[in-house]
């Protein structure tokens, strides 16, 4: 079995599932969230008209004038950051979107409302997991087959479950778990196992809470969740932080699926331009201007499969 490293980031999920948000949108979802208006009746455990502030100021334990404080401050750079790149989906070579960054560089030296911004941003992505169970129940809504196609395509090679677990390993730039939770679920049926968590995935970012400590049908709102919630997450600008840096060289292939290729992410994060061996195949839809300066410049061989991941994973894997 060739020994393989899955990269995934939001384009992933989104792929999988529309609920799942790309960069702008969740931009866009927790701008709309972020407001401090009051209910007109006296509800002293949530006094927000905002179910995200509500579950905030359970979190934090703020008084609400401070949490207002905090909210304004969050609301004026992110209200303008989605102004700027309203239409981003129509400008040719944009740089990829990337709220995260945004409050690495502004409020990296304001904690409450650094932290503030990383449970908005845990809440509406544990509810995008909460809305998966909602609505793919009811409408079959996924497009999750190519997940069970990677497992399918290593078993009809002959690679036994350890084989996999050696040679395969997947590099999350995600917070939620959805790649995560439907790995195991098609392990589990191909392989007639009792996986309960991937045990070759690393979030380089951290998520919010493992499946055994936050499991996947768990609420956005539940305390159990409460319990993690933000403090697992980093942005991209605390990179320092980070634990886990794979050696790409390690891989005989490094395959990048859903991936924002962020120029941070790639040159620090991945130290890529260090890679001497690997072969480094990143799927795009279609080769334009963007996709084709990053093959330039680091060396990744870039794969029209337009939105189709499956046709990439069979092609490639």
């Amino acid at each position: 079995m060739t020994k393989t490293l899955i990269i995934i980031g939001a384009g992933s999920s989104k792929n999988i599932h529309k609920s799942f948000p790309t960069g702008i949108e969740l931009a866009h979802f927790v701008d709309v969230h972020l407001i401090s208006t009051k209910k007109p009746t006296n509800e002293p455990t949530c006094p927000y008209i905002s179910p995200m502030i509500n579950e905030a100021f359970r979190v934090f334990k703020y008084n609400v004038n401070y949490l207002d404080v905090l909210i304004d401050k969050l609301k004026i750079e992110l209200w303008a950051y989605t102004r700027k790149y309203d239409y981003y989906s129509y400008r040719t070579g944009a740089d990829p979107i990337s709220i995260d960054k945004l409050i690495s560089s502004k409020f990296g030296c304001d904690a409450d409302v650094y932290n503030l911004a990383k449970q908005c941003l845990a809440y509406h992505l544990k509810g995008q997991e909460d809305s998966y169970f909602d609505t793919v129940n009811e409408t079959s809504n996924s497009n999750d087959l190519w997940i069970e196609n990677i497992y399918t395509i290593l078993k009809s090679r002959g690679a036994t479950f350890n084989d996999i677990k050696n040679n395969l390993s997947v590099l999350s730039f995600n917070y939620e778990r959805l790649f995560e939770y439907l790995s195991c679920k098609a392990i589990n049926n191909l392989y007639n196992e009792n996986v309960k968590e991937l045990p070759f995935i690393n979030y380089i970012y951290g998520n919010f809470g493992s499946l055994k400590e936050v499991p996947f049908k768990k609420r956005n709102d539940s305390e159990i969740f409460r319990k993690y919630c933000y403090e697992k997450l980093k942005f991209i600008g605390e990179r320092e932080k980070i634990t886990y840096k794979p050696n790409l060289d390690n891989y005989e292939k490094v395959l990048f699926i859903g991936f924002g290729y962020d120029k941070d992410n790639l040159t620090d994060t991945l130290t890529i331009k260090n890679v001497k061996t690997a072969q480094l195949i990143g799927m795009c839809s279609e080769l334009d201007q963007f996709y084709s300066k990053i093959e330039s410049d680091y060396k990744i061989k870039m794969v029209e499969s337009g939105y189709k991941i499956s046709d990439f994973i069979n092609g490639q894997l």
